[in-house]
């Protein structure tokens, strides 16, 4: 009866590069049936999390909740997509959900217990119903119960939450069982297809943009070029024939509401700048490009570039074109190297280059490209806000944090660096990388992402019960990066989880001795301690690790729990505040 853990296909992204936001209305009908419903949506929320950051890079946030009121629930889930959409456009969110009420029936179809427009910002989730196995749970022991409820509950809610999520990026119903997108639900779900992440992962780089520059156009184009030219017979192929039909009418009507007087859109951006007399030949390489006719692309552009050899556009789009068809190779260094040669102020190029870079796994060549851009910021007179963010981005995708602080300290003028700066401080606390961990640890800037990626990894296996291959895997990280406070930290982890007590707080203590900060391992000598009865000693650990890591959930709700044992309910007040402060809601009870 339990359910199956859901997990990525492909482990791309080690932290979230990107956010979207979101707005949750609640019905009456629901809000009645579940009296949590806000702290019960925000643990499904941190469950989905789990799967998107590591697969794509998104890091799912709620923003507002707001009741639903004046509304009745339907039978029918997608008439309230219709009423939500009509609600609130969302212009000012990325999505919008809805909750309804549960069916007074049990059912397994996704049609039955959620809805969203395919392209489109809002959908609807039901709430949890599982009449058919309440007399089989009558038979599970009662201290297991109300677990194996709840665990039932979220997998089935997480499950139609990324179901219609990905129906709102396009993505159709295929025809593998177990899987998120299958037509039904199971508890045996375990995630999405290669093939759907691989869809989805295409949709959010023209989704995840400034709400100013949202296009209904662009969308239908990307989810049109992907599905052709990835074509998998694990679709519901009717659904794809229906889709397909509904974009293009989709295209045209953008458009025409663009007021597009010709096939393709019209005259771009692109054009700007451009001689008249070759902008039709260049629009045609652009086009080429779109399609993902890479060879045929760089035929067209290689007369502009011969003829223009200095103009930068066309250099920066043979730096594109080569990069998407070859990726970066020895031509696609020195194609987009030529753009920094004529214009040192373009950073375009070689911030694609690097991407590609970190793409390919390639992360010290990409580092010694973007130390070329870092170094130019200062002295650049147009634009440098744009170009330091642009170059930011990537070094969160190379997960390089002490390049990132770099890049803060020669921040241009106007540039809000709040944010980027509690990055790097809560992954520096919550993975156990010191500032001196190149001289301490053997763990050099380029090395960073490679040394989060490992203690991710370790404590990826540690909580699916993989003790034997973390501990092998600990002990090689341990060889790797000598006495490293995140490795220590996840091995005490383990060791706490095998009930290896005195294992766990010697790896702890090391931790903490190396690096007072590293959070993670200060939280679970907390939980070490209020373990042995040590309430004041774990409660101290617990304090100083909300102080530096004030994001770090788990360790308020075993503060609370302590301030209970120790009967005081005035702390368990301040605490409270304090999450709800930072987080939105309360404490869990």
């Amino acid at each position: 009866m339990t359910p199956t853990r859901l997990a990525p296909k492909s482990d791309v992204y080690k932290e979230a590069e990107r956010s979207a936001k979101l707005r949750v209305y609640a019905t009456a009908q629901y809000r009645a049936q579940n009296l949590h419903w806000r702290e019960r949506f925000n643990d499904d929320v941190d469950m989905v999390n789990q799967y998107l950051i590591p697969a794509f890079g998104l890091r799912l946030e709620v923003v507002e909740y707001r009741n639903w009121d004046g509304v009745e629930d339907r039978p029918e889930v997608s008439d309230m997509v219709a009423l939500l959409e009509a609600l609130d456009p969302g212009d000012d969110v990325d999505w919008v959900v809805g909750l309804t009420s549960a069916l007074s029936s049990a059912t397994t179809s996704f049609h039955r217990i959620g809805a969203a427009r395919p392209l489109g910002r809002h959908w609807v989730m039901r709430g949890f119903e599982d009449l058919d196995v309440e007399a089989r749970l009558a038979k599970v022991e009662e201290q297991d119960r109300k677990w194996l409820r709840e665990a039932r509950r979220q997998h089935r809610q997480v499950s139609v939450f990324m179901h219609e999520w990905a129906h709102s990026l396009g993505v159709n119903h295929v025809t593998l069982k177990d899987t998120v997108m299958a037509a039904g639900y199971s508890r045996k779900i375990s995630g999405y297809s290669s093939q759907v992440e691989s869809l989805v992962r295409a949709m959010l780089r023209v989704r995840m943009v400034p709400p100013d520059e949202r296009s209904m156009l662009i969308e239908a184009r990307a989810w049109r070029a992907h599905m052709r030219a990835n074509p998998w017979e694990g679709w519901q192929q009717r659904e794809v024939v229906q889709t397909m039909d509904w974009v293009d009418e989709m295209e045209a009507e953008a458009a025409s509401a663009a007021g597009a007087d010709e096939p393709g859109g019209g005259s771009s951006g692109a054009l700007e700048g451009i001689p008249k007399e070759v902008a039709p030949a260049f629009e045609r390489v652009n086009a080429l490009a779109r399609e993902g006719r890479h060879s045929d692309a760089r035929a067209e552009l290689e007369p502009l570039i011969a003829a223009y050899p200095a103009h930068v556009a066309f250099r920066l789009a043979g730096c594109q074109i080569r990069l998407a068809e070859e990726g970066p190779s020895e031509a696609a260094r020195a194609d987009c190297g030529r753009v920094a040669e004529l214009d040192p102020e373009q950073t375009a190029a070689e911030l694609m280059l690097a991407r590609a870079l970190v793409e390919a796994d390639q992360r010290a060549d990409a580092g010694a490209v973007l130390a070329g851009v870092l170094a130019r910021i200062p002295s650049m007179t147009r634009d440098a806000a744009g170009a330091w963010t642009q170059l930011v981005s990537v070094y969160r995708g190379l997960n390089a944090v002490t390049w990132l602080e770099d890049a803060i300290l020669v921040a241009p003028e106007g540039v809000d660096t709040e944010a980027l700066d509690a990055w790097t401080h809560e992954v520096r606390r919550r993975h156990g990388l010191p500032p001196d961990s190149a001289r301490k640890h053997r763990i050099p800037p380029e090395e960073e992402g490679a040394y989060l990626a490992t203690v991710r990894s370790l404590l990826q296996k540690v909580y699916t019960g993989d003790y034997a291959a973390a501990g092998r895997e600990g002990r090689a990280a341990l060889a790797r990066y000598p006495r490293a406070p995140g490795v220590l930290g996840a091995l005490c982890d383990l060791e706490l989880r095998r009930k290896r007590y005195a294992a766990a707080r010697a790896h702890c203590q090391r931790a903490v001795d190396g690096y007072p900060d590293a959070t993670w391992a200060r939280y679970l000598l907390g939980i070490l301690d209020l373990r042995a009865r040590k309430n004041a000693a774990g409660i101290r650990h617990l304090e100083h690790t909300i102080e530096v890591d004030p994001g770090l959930r788990q360790a308020y709700h075993a503060l609370y729990k302590a301030y209970g044992r120790m009967h005081d309910s005035a702390a368990q007040e301040r605490l409270d505040q304090a999450y709800r402060a930072y987080f939105g809601v309360g404490i869990p009870r």
